[in-house]
């Protein structure tokens, strides 16, 4: 059921990339999409065009998320406090990078803060 919920999203999400086709191959845990151009840049920070923005999105995920009803929902915070100047995120537990060590508040942190080092080059 899980599994499914997520190729339905994913589905959804694949279908506004500017792509030529889709392939989902289940058996072999593998998505196919023809872009119509290579993206320029995977750096989120530095990313300025719509492909390379779309493929961001499909393999990064935030803090929190908006859903179809406009709604700010928990990614990798499960939960976050407001305060008048100031929020706090908690992150899950089980958020792992992609070669399976924990995300920290660290990595969000050195995100943000390399984005706007004058440095990176990152436009406002």
């Amino acid at each position: 059921m899980r599994l499914s919920l997520a190729v339905l999203v994913l589905v959804s999400v694949l279908g506004s990339l500017p792509a030529t086709g889709a392939g989902i191959d289940l058996e072999n845990n593998s998505i196919t999409i023809s872009l119509r151009q290579e993206p320029p840049n995977l750096d989120s920070t530095l990313s300025e065009d719509t492909t390379s923005s779309k493929i961001i999105r499909l393999i990064n995920e935030g803090l929190v998320g908006v859903d179809r009803r406009g709604q700010i929902v928990p990614r990798v915070a499960h939960s976050w406090d407001i305060d008048v100047m100031q929020v706090t995120f908690h992150l899950r537990d089980n958020a792992k990078w992609s070669y399976g060590e924990p995300v920290t508040a660290h990595d969000f942190v050195y995100s943000w803060r390399r984005l706007v080092d004058p440095k990176t080059g990152a436009r406002g």
